[in-house]
């Protein structure tokens, strides 16, 4: 097995308790290993400071699977005659430790280590990963950022909260050739951040100042019409899609001297990775040669 849980925290909780609170890692938490190393770690918080119920059993109680837990068929339970109790436990919360072992760089013979942080001490040409006991790298480049999505109609609920963040956001949810940004005072639009899109492949970027009290798909009288653009070097795609119609249309454009094809819903020769596992196989397709254009549901590196 590449990928396991190497051990876990949780907490049950019943319905005194409120919530789970961030706090600030102590002496006692860093040693017991609350926190993982962090500054902080996620501890029960109950109503009125009630910790026990009118019986006098615990309102919360905390579970850990410490290290070893990566044996495999060992034993996680109690003695004879023990046991944590809780009263009415409604609420589960875990904090699983997984390790993934796979070198996914290399497709060879054996087993070959992927990125070891330093502080590894498996010997060279280990038959082993390094990383069975120390799963922490600094050679790794973690990126975080905001993820955004459009909506064709209503009322966004979590609102983009100034221009900046609109012209920012734009480009990672609408793909378009050239992106147009430009704030107005329209009462006719949705106030916040609107997106447009034309066939040609061009997005405006749009801050309305304005209170406008529309929703999206509001301010004009036909059916919402919305326009999808993606482009490489040396193929683009354009995917027009009507709501009067229910219709798609796709354009796809690219070389005459060589077959190409695009991809839909994926960024990747696989939908929905599972570990190392493709159960439901690769995107939907449209491959384009000569004069010939044909659709295939592609399975994970193979043509389907």
């Amino acid at each position: 097995t590449d990928a396991y849980n190497h051990h876990y925290m949780a907490f049950l909780a019943d319905t005194h308790s409120t919530k789970l609170k961030k706090t600030l890692a102590d002496a006692l938490a860093v040693r017991m290993g609350h926190n993982h190393g962090a500054d902080w770690y996620w501890k029960p918080e109950t109503a009125k400071d009630v910790a026990f119920s009118e019986e006098d059993i615990a309102v919360s109680q905390f579970f850990s699977e410490g290290n070893g837990g990566e044996m495999r068929l060992s034993y996680h339970g109690y003695p004879k005659g023990y046991a944590q109790l809780i009263d009415s436990p409604n609420e589960f919360h875990i904090m699983p430790m997984q390790i993934d072992t796979k070198n996914r760089h290399y497709s060879g013979p054996g087993f070959k280590p992927d990125i070891l942080p330093r502080s590894a001490t498996s010997p060279p040409n280990a038959s082993y990963s390094g990383i069975l006991e120390c799963p922490c790298t600094t050679r790794i480049k973690k990126e975080w950022w905001q993820a955004y999505a459009t909506l064709s109609k209503g009322t966004c609920h979590d609102l983009v909260e100034n221009s900046s963040e609109c012209f920012s956001a734009v480009p990672s949810v609408v793909k378009g050739s050239t992106y147009n940004t430009k704030v107005v005072a329209n009462k006719s639009l949705p106030s916040g951040c609107v997106v447009q899109a034309h066939a040609s492949g061009v997005v405006d970027a749009v801050w309305n100042q304005d209170r406008s009290a529309n929703t999206c798909g509001q301010s004009t009288p036909t059916k919402v019409h919305s326009v999808g653009f993606a482009a490489s070097k040396i193929v683009s795609v354009t995917v027009e899609l009507s709501e009067a119609t229910s219709e798609a249309t796709i354009t796809i454009t690219g070389p005459t001297e060589v077959w190409f094809g695009v991809g839909l819903g994926a960024s990747s020769m696989c939908l929905h990775p599972q570990a190392d596992e493709c159960p439901s196989g690769g995107p939907y397709a449209i491959i384009v040669s000569g004069s010939s254009v044909t659709e295939h549901k592609l399975d994970q590196h193979a043509p389907g």
